[in-house]
């Protein structure tokens, strides 16, 4: 659908742009009457009468300007596309969810010291130790 959209768009481009350029394009523009009496002596050269000579000057002309009319339609054509696709990509930072930061548990002082519950000593709580390997050297102090 989108397709048959555009190139019914294309097609009407092309026509407005093919009018607009066919408008410059007479037979007091420099450039056209140049550009036709140097085809015009071409084809006389190469033995053709003047007045076919002249019809087939003017048809190269005739698809140059259907050319740039296609080159300025197809143009246009593209911008048209690419306005919903430039329109729509604010509405993408509208659906971004963004996700919550969850708080990293910070480890308090009892999580990294086990306490034994019931202090047998005085008071003084008990720091368990790692065990040591069988044959360890020992650093002087008696476990």
């Amino acid at each position: 659908m989108a397709i048959a959209v555009l190139t019914a768009v294309m097609t009407n481009l092309q026509v407005r742009a093919g009018s607009e350029i066919s408008e410059n394009v007479t037979n007091t523009s420099v450039a056209a009457t140049s550009t036709a009496s140097t085809l015009t002596a071409g084809f006389l050269q190469s033995g053709i009468d003047r007045a076919s000579a002249q019809g087939l000057a003017l048809s190269p002309i005739s698809g140059l300007v259907q050319k740039e009319a296609c080159v300025r339609a197809i143009a246009d054509t593209f911008m048209i596309s690419s306005l919903p696709l430039f329109l729509c990509i604010p509405f993408i930072f509208l659906f971004i969810q963004r996700r919550k930061k969850e708080p990293i548990p910070q480890p308090g002082p009892a999580a990294s010291v086990k306490a034994n519950p019931a202090p047998q000593s005085g008071g003084v709580l008990q720091i368990p130790t790692a065990p040591r390997p069988v044959g360890a050297a020992t650093s002087g102090s008696p476990s």
